[in-house]
């Protein structure tokens, strides 16, 4: 998992975006956001579309994410409101 993380956290960097920022946009906690970028967390399949359109990759986070993610609602991450 933390090779998707380090994925995540450098296209988020490279788009200019706090990890509280990134939260925001792609509406999960920055706590959650930090437990994806440090490979504690998988995430699950709507944090992986929501990164990719936060970060204007398509398709970058699908690559290294394909054997990481969770089908949503199985441990992994929760969206927020």
């Amino acid at each position: 998992m933390r090779t998707f993380g380090a994925v995540v956290q450098a296209l988020r960097e490279h788009a200019g975006l706090s990890r509280s920022e990134f939260a925001d946009i792609v509406r999960y906690s920055k706590h959650t956001v930090a437990s994806v970028e440090l490979g504690r967390r998988m995430p699950d399949e709507a944090f992986v579309e929501r990164a990719e359109e936060a970060t204007g990759n398509t398709g970058e986070l699908r690559k290294p994410a394909r054997h990481e993610v969770a089908p949503v609602g199985y441990g992994g991450c929760r969206p927020g409101p």
